[in-house]
């Protein structure tokens, strides 16, 4: 064999060269593949780590929605409980307030057994039935009216335990003159079981008034006005 056969030809030569000039491009743009693949790859970790904590995160708050949510439903069922226990207290002192004032009406009535009951409403409206059970408020007299309106605030301070003293300004101005002793007596009836303050006007206080009170108050305390000056003259009875 020739020795010189063992070595490549030129064109063999030039064609190999050619073909390692190809793969070293091949390599090179597989390698910038693989770097760019890389950063990506670096980009798509560091966004699942962020969608990760975000995802966590959402977790947490949605954990944290649902206990706000079960505590809303709890404060919802609790404010309905609360409502039903309040109407219901509230139903049983407008109940008692209802009893008391007909029982301290009828006391201190002077037409007996002309009325059946007093009933005050939820919106505490007042309906006054006759013995037949028909609504009187409306046609019965402004005396009665007045010791209806007297009764309920005696009954509003013994069932809410808050008994003051009354105080009652121009107490018989609204009531016709037939009734006027009357309601002074039932007046006087209060005032055996509670501090009761009266003013009047002179055309109220007239003989009969002045003559029906007489001995009935601790304290009389008569004010004039004069030319502008204003005098108090107090009597005290003991």
């Amino acid at each position: 064999m020739n020795t010189l056969e063992l070595f490549p030809t030129n064109e063999e030569l030039a064609a190999s060269i050619k073909e390692r000039d190809e793969y070293k491009k091949t390599v090179q743009s597989l390698t910038e593949k693989i770097g760019a693949e890389n950063v990506a790859l670096n980009t798509a970790k560091e966004a699942l780590k962020k969608a990760e904590t975000k995802l966590a995160k959402a977790l947490e708050e949605n954990k944290k929605l649902a206990e706000l949510n079960t505590q809303i439903d709890y404060c919802k069922r609790a404010k309905v409980i609360l409502s039903e226990i309040r109407d219901e207290i509230l139903n049983e002192c407008r109940r008692d307030i209802q009893s008391e004032t007909f029982e301290i009406f009828k006391s201190l009535l002077w037409k007996k057994d002309t009325f059946s009951k007093v009933e005050i409403l939820e919106d505490y409206t007042f309906k006054l039935l006759d013995k037949y059970g028909e609504q009187t408020l409306g046609s019965s007299s402004a005396g009665e009216r007045v010791l209806l309106a007297l009764s309920f605030t005696l009954a509003l301070q013994k069932i809410s335990k808050h008994d003051s003293l009354l105080y009652i300004d121009t107490p018989i101005g609204r009531v016709d003159t037939e009734n006027r002793i009357n309601f002074i007596d039932a007046l006087i009836k209060v005032s055996q079981s509670k501090q009761v303050i009266l003013t009047f006007t002179p055309s109220e206080y007239d003989y009969n008034v002045s003559n029906r009170l007489n001995g009935q108050y601790s304290t009389f305390i008569d004010l004039t006005i004069d030319e502008n000056v204003t005098t108090l003259n107090t009597k005290n009875y003991g």
